[in-house]
């Protein structure tokens, strides 16, 4: 509790007294001069400090600091808070006038934090009810402090705020439908659903309902904040319940699989030549063969040079930068056997997989690595939310990249979609998926939009008339033909427009001619192509910096055509492996 007497001040009366018997000293520097009894009656914390120990450092001289004079040696705890903070806090307790209310939140919400950490009850009642005021005018603030010190009912309080804020605004009940955004004009049209994807991001539900002060609020309280904003649901926000969440998964994240152990038959049969040493200190016995057949090869030259360890057998001990857990399972799958080693764990975890994942890539051990990734791509397919959050937990930039992609178009915002990781990730990190989630889908809007230039709807017959000239350019169900729609949309305002042939092909008046399989197999092709090359310039940010809003482009302008033509690769079907 010691800190240095040089460079300090006292506090204003009534905090520089001569009848002090213990200091508090602030962040900045300033001595509180203050009396344990009146600490001890406001403050369980202080009631219970005070019973204890305290050790002593001599106070600053009267004549140095020109102040009035007190006893020497009096005890000095050191504090977190500023003095502005302890100031505010001591007048609420002391009996003297209470300090004017602050009109400034971040005053307030220091002062809380501080009352809330030393206990001090009448202190907390006193603030609490300034805290209140201002959840008209600043919702979202006080939603977040309140999450951040479990305040349920000023929490909800806040959230019932932002929610009539919000509805406010006439938003329809319709979902988003692509086909009715582009009326007069090229440039899409938000439409009146609350999940119009045509929107800015500054003007969905999920920008509006986060500030930077939610970086310090779990992503859980921001995904039920969400939840309620946009459905009225009303349910706990400072944590999650059962009864809100009953599907939600086991979380396994507390109780990591137990690794399988070697096979005792395989070692009492052929004795192990080597041994690798975990991180922690875990031994894990071996056959040099196995991790040559695994390509182990930077193991292996560790294990001759002639400065390397052995144990009491004689056999090489290779120290390795992995925990024993995952060493286990590294080892384990270098063994030819018939079954992936790693799958067979039912209560394998991803983080799990994609250690055993990193290990094998950082040795070099390019057939284990490859068996490891198939494992952890089933949770990136299946639980991608998941994968994203414990990704960036981990900082697993690689996996929370793919997890993110994976996420784009899956509700991510339903009830259904909560996973317990939630509650141990920062908002921050939810609120930049659903920011690179929308971003992602609005570069392929551009595209359409270019691709499209028209204001026609989709009519039936022309656009069966139109399905029959055109080709399969994937694998699908019953070989569907595919055709995007922007493009159809495009021929068919050609055919409004008077681009008319004197027969028709498909019986029933003149139709406009339907392009050749060449012609649609290339639009189709340069249409991928472009939607393709505009998602990948959308990056996932995982660090502080927050990109530009991306801008749909005035399209109204004619865009020069690029020639695609024999350049454009071959459209291939990426099989998932089960």
């Amino acid at each position: 509790m010691n800190a240095s007497t040089s460079a300090t001040n006292r506090a204003r009366a009534p905090f520089h007294g001569p009848k002090a018997d213990v200091v508090l000293r602030t962040c900045d520097d300033v001595d509180f001069y203050v009396h344990k009894l009146l600490l001890s009656l406001a403050s369980s914390f202080f009631d219970q400090m005070f019973t204890l120990p305290q050790p002593y450092e001599a106070t600053p001289s009267s004549e140095a600091n020109n102040t009035i004079s007190t006893p020497a040696d009096l005890p000095i705890i050191p504090i977190a808070e500023d003095s502005q903070t302890l100031d505010y806090l001591l007048r609420l307790c002391y009996p003297v006038p209470d300090p004017v209310p602050a009109t400034d939140l971040t005053v307030v919400a220091k002062v809380l934090e501080a009352t809330l950490k030393y206990d001090f009850e009448e202190a907390t009642m006193l603030i609490t009810t300034l805290f209140s005021s201002f959840i008209e005018t600043h919702s979202l603030q006080v939603f977040a402090i309140s999450c951040r010190h479990k305040l349920e009912d000023i929490a909800g309080q806040a959230a019932q705020q932002l929610r009539t804020t919000f509805i406010s605004v006439p938003f329809a009940e319709a979902s988003c439908d692509d086909q009715s955004h582009f009326g007069f004009s090229s440039i899409p049209t938000p439409c009146k659903s609350i999940d119009c994807r045509y929107r800015t991001f500054a003007d969905t539900v999920y920008a509006k309902n986060y500030i930077q002060e939610m970086k310090g609020v779990s992503a859980g309280c921001y995904f039920r904040l969400l939840r309620y904003v946009r459905t009225g649901n009303l349910t706990p926000f400072c944590e999650p319940t059962s009864a809100a969440y009953p599907n939600s998964p086991e979380d396994h994240s507390a109780s990591p699989s137990t690794p399988f152990s070697l096979d005792a038959q395989i070692l009492a049969q052929w004795p192990a030549d080597i041994v690798l040493r975990s991180s922690d200190q875990r031994l894990v016995p071996t056959h040099q063969m196995f991790l040559a057949i695994a390509s182990a090869t930077e193991i292996l030259e560790k294990a001759r040079e002639a400065a390397c360890p052995t144990d009491n057998e004689g056999l090489p001990v290779v120290d390795l930068e992995v925990d024993g857990s995952t060493l286990t399972r590294l080892v384990r799958m270098c063994q030819p056997l018939e079954f992936d080693v790693i799958s067979a764990e039912e209560d394998i975890t991803f983080e799990a997989a994609y250690a055993v994942w990193l290990a094998a890539t950082k040795y070099g051990m390019t057939k284990v690595a490859e068996r490891a990734r198939l494992c952890w791509l089933d949770f990136l397919e299946d639980a991608p939310l998941q994968v994203y959050l414990i990704g960036l937990k981990h900082g697993w930039l690689l996996a929370a990249r793919e997890a993110a992609r994976k996420a784009i178009g899956k509700p991510l915002h339903a009830e259904s979609s909560y996973v317990p990781e939630l509650e141990s990730s920062s908002a921050e990190a939810l609120y930049r998926l659903y920011k690179y989630s929308h971003h992602y889908r609005n570069a392929s809007i551009e595209v359409v939009a270019r691709y499209m230039k028209t204001t026609q709807p989709l009519d039936s017959e022309p656009a069966a008339a139109l399905s029959q000239g055109s080709v399969v350019l994937s694998d699908n169900p019953a070989g569907i033909t595919m055709i995007p729609y922007p493009i159809v949309s495009r021929m068919l305002k050609k055919s409004s427009q008077g681009y008319y042939t004197s027969q028709s092909a498909f019986g029933g008046g003149s139709l406009y001619q339907v392009p050749s399989s060449v012609t649609m197999e290339e639009e189709t092709r340069r249409f991928f192509h472009d939607v393709e090359n505009a998602v990948a310039e959308i990056e996932l940010q995982t660090d502080g910096n927050e990109p530009a809003e991306p801008r749909i482009h005035d399209l109204s302008k004619d865009i020069s055509p690029i020639d695609y033509r024999g350049k454009l690769k071959a459209v291939k079907r990426k099989s998932k492996k089960k």
